[in-house]
Formats: C-alpha cells, sequence, structure tokens
C-alpha cells in the first residue's frame, strides 16, 4: 500500500497521456489491484491462491539458481519459507 497513491497518480496521467499506455506500469497496476482485493476472497480460494503463489516463486527462484542466471533476489537465500509459515483458519485467534 505504500505505493497505492503514487500508482494511481501514475494511472491518471496515463489516461490522459498522449504516447498511450506504458504496458509495464499498467501491468504493474493489474498486480497491485490482484494484491489488494486478494485478503477479501472467501478463505478457501485465498489460501489455494497464496500457497500456488508461493510454489511459482519457490520454483522460479529454484529454476534460477541452477542456471547461468544471477538471481533477481538480493540476499535473498534458498529456504523453504512458505513451509515454516502458519496459516491462520477463520476459528484461529
Amino acid at each position: 500500500m505504500s505505493m497505492h497513491f503514487g500508482q494511481l497518480k501514475a494511472v491518471k496521467s496515463m489516461i490522459n497521456s498522449p504516447d498511450g499506455v506504458d504496458k509495464v506500469r499498467a501491468l504493474s497496476l493489474i498486480v497491485h489491484c490482484s494484491d489488494i482485493s486478494h485478503p477479501a476472497k472467501l478463505w478457501n480460494t485465498h489460501s489455494k491462491w497464496t500457497m500456488l503463489v508461493l510454489e511459482e516463486f519457490f520454483r522460479q527462484l529454484n529454476c534460477m539458481s541452477y542456471s547461468t542466471k544471477e538471481p533477481i533476489f538480493v540476499n535473498f537465500h534458498l529456504q523453504a519459507f512458505h513451509k515454516k509459515q502458519t496459516i491462520r483458519t477463520k476459528n484461529s485467534s
């Protein structure tokens, strides 16, 4: 949310821009909208998609560790952080 108002300003300027839509900025806005609306989903949907995103993140990181590409994550060590996370259920406090 720290970048929320900056992104809104960028979108408003894009709409009025004679140069058209900046695709990278537009995709960034789509990801941002998904991010802030995600917790409003039903719990089953929210937890399922959270785990899918985490799995994809670690899959990509794992692929990068076996390639010649530099990791895009600075100071990030391969660990199964998602396995250490606890997911609160509706009934837990």
